[in-house]
């Protein structure tokens, strides 16, 4: 989220300030993971977090950048066509 909201805080600041409203189990669970130092193979563990479907909405939602407005969009239409009739109608009949 941090990457697609484009924001230009520094991610473990961004966390710090707005992981406040979020609830760790619940809403995001933290994840190391390892990223490439160099051309020779040197690698660094990082923290990095996996967001629930509605943490990331939230956090599009208080984001104040343009590409919050565009990450909004994307999951309202997302969650408009997974609700439409059509797809609901899909669903039902694969569970039956």
């Amino acid at each position: 989220m941090h990457k697609s909201l484009k924001v230009k805080t520094r991610f473990s600041q961004w966390v710090e300030q707005n992981f406040k409203i979020l609830e760790e189990g619940y809403d995001f669970s933290p994840v190391v993971t390892t990223t490439q130092l160099n051309q020779y193979g040197g690698t660094k563990e990082i923290q990095d977090y996996a967001l629930s479907l509605d943490a990331s909405k939230n956090l599009a939602m208080i984001s104040k950048t343009d590409e919050g407005a565009k990450v909004r969009k994307y999951f309202i239409q997302v969650e408009k066509d997974f609700n439409s009739p059509e797809k609901i109608m899909a669903r039902a009949l694969l569970m039956a």
